[in-house]
């Protein structure tokens, strides 16, 4: 290879420092959002594993290692682990601290299809807002009981004849209403 000029000094760094390199290069182009969670997939998924690990060691039985232990995740977790792996290892083979990346045979994991949505039917419908109406919650102070009731059947309402998740529906302010 020091013939032909393909001969190329592998630098030593651990996934530690590479990660942390990588995480910096990018912080400045993405959303806070986006950065906090590829925090989160670091500090929780890949550093507990590679931290110290010299980054040109990385072989396949450790990326499968590392898949294994995504089980349960959700698909987009695994998906997202798995891109980031792949990047840092991509950065570390042009900035010569590892020969090549081991994840370029390595097959991707594929994300599971969503399950369908239930729609509620009419029937469905009338008994979840009898239920949310029933008076049977508490009995402490009725007028506050009486409160919460209309509170929580028109939060119910929302949530059925807007098609709205229950998080989009926690966060509506009075501004969002038109």
């Amino acid at each position: 290879k020091v013939y032909d000029g393909t001969y190329r000094k592998i630098l030593k760094r651990t996934f530690n420092d590479m990660a942390d390199e990588w995480l910096a290069e990018r912080s400045f182009k993405i959303r806070p959002n986006t950065l906090r969670s590829y925090k989160e997939v670091l500090a929780l998924t890949l550093i507990p594993i590679l931290k110290n690990y010299p980054i040109a060691s990385i072989d396949t039985k450790l990326i499968s290692k590392i898949q294994s232990g995504l089980l349960g995740k959700s698909g987009h977790y695994i998906q997202k682990s798995m891109w980031m792996l792949n990047s840092i290892l991509n950065d570390a083979v042009r900035k010569n601290f590892a020969p090549l990346n081991p994840m370029a045979g390595h097959p991707m994991p594929q994300t599971p299809r969503q399950k369908e949505t239930h729609i509620l039917s009419p029937g469905e419908i009338v008994a979840l807002l009898d239920a949310a109406e029933s008076r049977q919650i508490l009995r402490i102070n009725r007028e506050l009981i009486d409160w919460r009731v209309n509170v929580l059947k028109r939060y119910y309402q929302t949530l059925v004849f807007t098609g709205i998740r229950p998080c989009e529906a926690s966060a509506l302010t009075w501004k969002d209403v038109d």
